[in-house]
């Protein structure tokens, strides 16, 4: 397993960025596309105050130690790679033994949604296409409808009082 997280980038963008690169580096890490999966969750990069994200990225790879020897070339594909998408790039990877990875795989379901598989919400059974949509005027009337009291409370009734710019404890 190889995860690679994308942190200070626009998170829509970043499939377009995973899609371009999964080919590649499952070639260069000599495994199936299948082993490598991006994560870009929301996040931003600040320095000195001012929002980074997008200007700069910050490429984290989390792999296997087995992989650890093919970092070089996949350092370099990585940093000329993000050149399209921010100024500036910096990257760094994490390994872990084999030992300290699990999974549990579904075997029911596709390991990966794809366009192919995806539930297309219109062909939905619950969808009613032919809904009634109301195409009168919603605002009719609504000029000349009376304003309404700007106190909540009728001029009559007697309430506790603790607003902070009364100086009474009831108002009538």
């Amino acid at each position: 397993m190889i995860n690679i997280t994308l942190i200070g980038q626009d998170i829509y963008l970043a499939s377009r960025i995973e899609k371009g690169m999964l080919s590649s580096l499952a070639k260069l890490y000599e495994v199936h596309e299948d082993e490598i999966i991006v994560s870009a969750q929301e996040s931003f990069l600040y320095h000195d105050g001012v929002e980074q994200t997008s200007y700069q990225i910050l490429v984290r790879v989390e792999a296997e130690k087995k992989y650890e020897p093919l970092e070089k070339n996949v350092a370099k594909y990585l940093l000329k790679y993000m050149q399209e998408y921010a100024i500036h790039t910096r990257l760094y990877f994490l390994y872990f033994e084999s030992s300290h990875y699990y999974e549990r795989i579904h075997p029911d379901y596709p390991l990966y949604l794809s366009e192919t598989n995806l539930v297309n919400l219109e062909d939905d059974e619950d969808y009613e296409d032919n809904e009634e949509i109301y195409e009168g005027d919603i605002f009719k009337d609504f000029a000349n409808r009376e304003k309404e009291p700007e106190n909540e409370f009728d001029e009559e009734e007697e309430h506790d009082c603790s607003c902070e710019h009364c100086n009474h404890s009831k108002h009538s």
